[in-house]
């Protein structure tokens, strides 16, 4: 049987396979116990403590992303962009305030047949504000979030000179925080000739709990290098299954989010 010796005093040149570096980290940690050991066995308990030593470092090498081999595989970055209609059904009789704007941490995974799996972390701040007066009794609110989307792509690439057109399809869950809900409400004059009217304005705060909704999403984008990065702008389009906010009311009344969300994303990393 040939017996693979490794000299700890040589030069070891850049591995390309991604799994030499582990391999050689293997062979040489257990040569070294052996050593300790001053004889040529490697039991069970030597063999447990190397692959401790083995998952510790490839947990490192992904953590670092890129100082070694295993680093290629996956990459860290940030998404940002811009949703380009509103956050509120359009027949919603509240007004939107929220913010347009999106942005959080990215990560992709490199897969086999120019696959990649990509997973974010996105930020939004919710909001709205709506009310009326029934007769003389009269009440606005005003309400507040955080929103966070986790969208989940399985992307395809294509190759084109200087770039890489994508296209992909995902899933997403969204949790809308506990809202803050400001109230004000108020009597603007008497019904009838003669009442005594309480003009006090009361103001109050209450919460509404926290929901969460889910989503499929389609996307398409174009990646290129720029410098020492990635650069991805891309067009999303996620359909959710059920509205947040969701309020119906006398005469009509109607409020709830959008279950159509269109963005324009622009995903940076290295």
């Amino acid at each position: 049987m040939r017996v693979l010796t490794f000299d700890s005093r040589a030069p070891v040149e850049a591995a390309r396979d991604p799994i030499e570096p582990l391999t050689l980290y293997l062979h040489t940690s257990r040569a070294g116990l052996r050593r300790q050991r001053g004889d040529g066995t490697c039991p069970a308990a030597i063999s447990a403590t190397l692959m401790i030593h083995l998952a510790i470092r490839f947990l490192i090498c992904l953590a670092v992303a890129g100082n070694c081999s295993f680093g290629q595989l996956l990459s860290f970055g940030v998404k940002a962009g811009l949703r380009t209609n509103g956050a509120l059904d359009p027949a919603a009789q509240h007004r939107d305030e929220s913010k347009f704007y999106t942005v959080g941490p990215s990560m992709e995974l490199a897969a086999p047949w120019k696959w990649r799996v990509e997973v974010d972390g996105l930020y939004r701040r919710m909001g709205d504000s709506g009310g009326d007066c029934v007769i003389t009794f009269c009440g606005f609110s005003r309400t507040r979030a955080n929103s966070w989307e986790f969208p989940i792509l399985a992307k395809r690439r294509f190759s084109i000179p200087g770039a890489a057109v994508y296209a992909g399809i995902g899933y997403s869950a969204r949790r809308v925080g506990q809202a803050t809900v400001q109230l004000v409400q108020y009597r603007s004059g008497p019904i009838v000739f003669g009442e005594e009217v309480d003009y006090t304005v009361r103001r109050s705060v209450r919460k509404s709990p926290a929901e969460v909704t889910h989503g499929l999403i389609a996307a398409g984008g174009i990646e290129f290098s720029a410098w020492k990065f990635k650069v991805a702008p891309e067009f999303r389009y996620t359909r959710w299954n059920k509205r947040f906010w969701e309020d119906f009311g006398s005469r009509g009344f109607f409020t709830g989010s959008n279950p159509d969300q269109y963005e324009i994303l622009l995903g940076i990393r290295r």
